[in-house]
């Protein structure tokens, strides 16, 4: 049986929790925030947790919400009618996240290398230059995101997981391209005059101080 106040029956307020993502689309979310009413009784509340106050008499009430770094908080005012419970849904929209996606190349042989060559790598359809030293930064809603880069045929392309963000957080990763092995191409020309019979596989050349390698009969070397 609904209590009086004068000629005033109380009431009771039931508040329910909605998070959105910064675009405020739907999200589910069970982040934990504290309501009060009126500045007093504060309770937990969450998406699928609500609030109750109980006995709620007449004249203007506030619902206000203690602060949340990672959320917009939201607050309501309502004025109840006798006898009336009331829902009061208040909604908190998540901060955006970032992504930074880092460079690294690395020769054959996986050495240290400083190569500036320029790739392009896609977050959440939105596709950005990278390379060494200069990062990719994406601004993204809380949630799990592919990093992937365009092909480039002068590079191993390497890969990285799926990267997962929460909201108001910043994370990175770090792509690592391997450079493919170049083919160095050896002509040997050999002019005979006077009847000389020389043949170009009797000569050699070396690489890089290393071991003599002869010329093959037609005089190129790959």
């Amino acid at each position: 049986i609904p209590l009086e106040f004068g000629n005033f029956k109380l009431i009771t307020v039931t508040v329910k929790k909605d998070v959105v993502d910064p675009s405020s689309g739907q999200v589910a979310d069970p982040h934990q925030f504290t309501v009060k009413l009126d500045g007093a009784d504060p309770q937990t509340i969450a998406e699928g947790t609500d609030a109750t106050y109980q006995n709620v008499g007449p004249g203007q009430h506030a619902l206000s919400e203690a602060d949340d770094a990672n959320y917009a908080t939201t607050s309501a005012n309502f004025t109840p009618q006798s006898g009336v419970d009331q829902t009061i849904t208040l909604t908190n929209k998540q901060k955006s996240a970032t992504i930074t996606v880092h460079k690294d190349v690395v020769d054959p042989d996986s050495g240290v290398v400083s190569d500036a060559h320029l790739f392009h790598v896609t977050v959440n359809g939105e596709t950005k230059d990278l390379k060494e030293g200069t990062d990719a930064v994406f601004d993204v809603n809380p949630g799990t995101y592919s990093v992937v880069e365009s092909a480039d045929s002068d590079y191993i392309l390497g890969t990285v997981p799926d990267v997962t963000v929460g909201t108001n957080e910043a994370t990175s990763t770090t792509i690592t391209n391997t450079q493919k092995k170049a083919t160095l191409h050896v002509v040997k020309n050999l002019i005979n005059d006077n009847g000389a019979t020389t043949t170009p596989d009797q000569f050699s050349f070396s690489v890089d101080g290393g071991a003599p390698i002869a010329f093959e009969s037609d005089g190129t070397n790959d």
